[in-house]
């Protein structure tokens, strides 16, 4: 994820009121949860082992390590140009922080529940 997401992310950290030691946290998994996403949606033009794999894996964030991992974003690359995935990336993310914000929404005020719409619609 780009400079653009993380920034963004924290600024809807901001207002939910995260504190200086949840953000790096959040943004962690928020970028697992990214990668994941992106992986379901490029999943349908990999090969069927890579599919498979990705099916049976995906729900345990397996370690970015496993060459299993490796492989499959080897091929990613290969299928994809950077143009392409910047712009999947960014309908993983838009996609998610709307489920993030709706989720995270629940409860808040009227001004904050704004805000955070407001830091949305700006992506």
């Amino acid at each position: 994820m780009t400079g653009e997401y993380t920034k963004t992310l924290f600024q809807i950290f901001d207002v939910l009121g995260l504190s200086d030691d949840e953000k790096p946290r959040a943004l962690d998994i928020f970028k697992k949860k990214v990668a994941a996403e992106v992986l379901r949606i490029v999943q349908g033009q990999l090969p069927e082992e890579q599919q498979s794999w990705i099916a049976g894996h995906l729900q345990f964030q397996p370690d970015p390590a496993d060459p299993k991992v490796l492989e499959i974003k080897n091929k990613i690359g290969e299928l994809f140009s950077e143009t392409q995935l910047s712009d999947i990336t960014r309908i993983a993310f838009k996609k998610l922080v709307k489920e993030y914000i709706d989720f995270m929404s629940d409860g808040l005020d009227a001004d904050r529940v704004s805000k955070i719409n407001a830091i949305a619609e700006g992506i």
